[in-house]
């Protein structure tokens, strides 16, 4: 080797350092937090809607009536992970303190049937016995086991159908991905976002109506979107890398999501079991509820932020469109006088969700 091409190469050597350091840095995105990591989530969705289309027929007759309405749903949860152990990347050991779990609930309907007009409005606030308690989950045979932490104390159905996996994580790609790749995500990740932690069980109180007997339909079943989702999701779900932002001094990976979703879910169970708690004892009426096929669909995009380095997320948002349909048929007998009712009804509105780290 002559001298020049000496040079050249201890040029080389020496540049390189230089040269690796320039080329852009492909990140992980995963979710990996370290022992002894404490995440705290706040949840915040609010969803509008409006009636669009209603129908109502007994005993096969149409019934002339023309209605008006209009919702709104507001529900903040907010919670704090302190992760204790963690294996292969996942935490197998962790508690969950709930530290606020909101919900509000507000209709306004104005109704004329036969002549006859009739306004109403009716509203709720509740919030969770979950709230202030502590939770432990701990992993054990492929799947999350739930009790109360350390001296914690409560009911034991409180336990009941909670959901661990709340960071996030479901949004995120697979395998590592170049700035500008895109990949698909299992729809089931949608409860994720819009049903965090699984069931809180909620008690709103409801003010207005009459007795409990609203003539509009019942506020949580157009709100409660775990519900709405418990049937098969069919559609899509993308995130996309769309590049690096810094955010109070810490660099986030910007994650593009677009959702286009379509679900139909049978809810007669919960339907009868709602009016059974609804009807009052003294009214002798007994009920039949053949279908109630729901329909929902929705449509959003928004962008997720993550923390590559730390491996937890960094905030959410999200912004889109939902529609509801509902067909129910169900037969009443009241006092011997057999009724036979069908009730379609079709509502649309905007829906936003965000997601702050604190």
């Amino acid at each position: 080797m002559n001298t020049n091409h000496k040079l050249l190469t201890a040029a080389g050597l020496l540049a390189a350092p230089a040269l690796l350091s320039a080329l852009p840095v492909r990140d992980r995105i995963a979710f990996a937090p370290t022992a002894g990591a404490s995440v705290s989530m706040t949840y915040t969705m609010v969803s509008e809607n409006s009636l669009d289309d209603m129908s109502m027929s007994m005993n096969g007759q149409e019934m002339p009536m023309e209605m008006e309405m209009e919702m709104t749903n507001t529900l903040e949860v907010s919670f704090t992970d302190e992760i204790e152990k963690v294996e292969g990347g996942n935490p197998t050991s962790f508690k969950r303190t709930f530290n606020t779990i909101l919900s509000e609930v507000s209709t306004e309907m104005a109704m004329d049937m036969m002549g006859q007009g009739q306004d109403e409005t009716v509203g709720g606030r509740g919030t969770s016995p979950l709230e202030g308690k502590t939770v432990a989950f701990a992993w054990k045979d492929g799947e999350y086991g739930v009790s109360w932490a350390d001296d914690e104390e409560g009911d034991a159905s409180l336990l009941e159908d909670h959901d661990a996996h709340a960071w996030l994580a479901g949004l995120l790609p697979g395998e590592e991905v170049s700035e500008g790749g895109s990949w698909d995500i299992d729809t089931t990740a949608l409860l994720s976002i819009f049903a965090p932690c699984g069931d809180l069980h909620l008690e709103v109180e409801m003010d207005g109506g009459d007795a409990g007997m609203s003539m509009g339909p019942d506020a949580e079943l157009f709100t409660n979107l775990r519900q709405l989702m418990d049937g098969a999701l069919e559609g899509s779900f993308t995130g996309k890398l769309a590049g690096y932002r810094e955010v109070d001094d810490v660099r986030m990976a910007v994650i593009e999501l677009d959702i286009e979703i379509d679900s139909v879910s049978d809810l007669a169970d919960m339907i009868r079991e709602s009016m059974e708690e609804s009807l009052p004892p003294e009214m002798l009426i007994e009920m039949d509820i053949g279908a109630v096929d729901v329909n929902l669909t929705l449509e959003a995009k928004g962008e997720l932020l993550w923390n590559a380095a730390a491996g937890v997320p960094g905030g959410l948002s999200l912004e889109g469109e939902m529609g509801v349909s509902m067909d129910m048929s169900m037969s009443m007998d009241a006092g011997g006088q057999q009724m036979d009712m069908e009730n379609y009804m079709e509502m649309s509105g905007s829906i936003q969700q965000t997601v702050t780290i604190d």
